[in-house]
């Protein structure tokens, strides 16, 4: 598999920060944009072994935030991290790509 990479903001918890996400056959790195608040320019590696479960988020208009809720998104959760959302082109799609890939670094 030819990994890729796309623009997408990254959400857990109330905070949002905008960077790309990459994916490939191990796992997902985002990379925050270094204009996101100090603090919020860390870098994210997911590596599918971790990851145990992929799926879309619905939509949530309750409490106001900026972190996308206000849109489908990419949800992936982590054993380390917790759960881990990201606002992505399409979300369906995409959910597709890294589930499959993730099911089968599981059966590997």
């Amino acid at each position: 598999m030819t990994p890729f990479t796309m623009t997408a903001v990254h959400s857990q918890g109330a905070i949002g920060r905008t960077g790309s996400l990459r994916i490939t056959d191990r796992g997902l790195r985002f990379t925050p944009m270094q204009t996101n608040l100090p603090g919020q320019r860390e870098p994210l590696e997911l590596a599918f072994a971790d990851v145990t479960f992929v799926g879309t988020a619905p939509r949530r208009f309750w409490p106001p935030a900026f972190n996308g809720q206000y849109l489908r998104r990419l949800q992936l959760g982590s054993r380390e991290t917790g759960t881990h959302l990201f606002v992505v082109r399409n979300v369906d799609e995409t959910a597709r790509v890294v589930r499959d890939l993730w099911l089968h670094e599981k059966t590997d």
